[in-house]
């Protein structure tokens, strides 16, 4: 009876075991397509992340040309009004030039005008 009961749990010992060979295989087997499969998932998106890298770094460069013709440029205009802004102070000075000019004119022409005045008001001294 227990010589029985053995070899019946020897037997299905030894078809669970061939069983479980079989799965391993089947396991095993089975582990190379499902990694593939993921690596090429991954691939993708790592190979998406890198074209968007690309057109970020190609964007990058665009930006950077353009900030610096964006920079030359305003110096320019800086430039230009800075000398707008020089000139304008010349016409400022010799405007006022003109009118110290004009002022010191009429003070002469004022003074002119008196002593022209008095002369012609008073009579000549007479000699004695």
């Amino acid at each position: 009876m227990f010589s029985k009961l053995l070899k019946e749990h020897q037997a299905k010992q030894s078809v669970i075991r061939e069983e479980n060979e079989r799965l391993r295989k089947v396991a095993v087997n089975s582990v190379p397509p499902v990694t593939s499969g993921l690596v090429d998932s991954v691939n993708g998106g790592v190979a998406a992340v890198f074209a968007n890298q690309r057109k970020l770094e190609a964007e990058a460069r665009n930006l950077q040309q353009n900030a610096n013709r964006f920079a030359k440029q305003t110096q320019q205009w800086v430039t230009l009004l800075e000398g707008f802004n020089t000139s304008l102070k010349e016409i400022g000075d010799i405007e006022n030039w003109a009118k110290t000019i004009e002022q010191d004119m009429l003070s002469i022409a004022s003074s002119l005008e008196y002593v022209y005045k008095t002369q012609t008001q008073t009579p000549p001294e007479q000699p004695k």
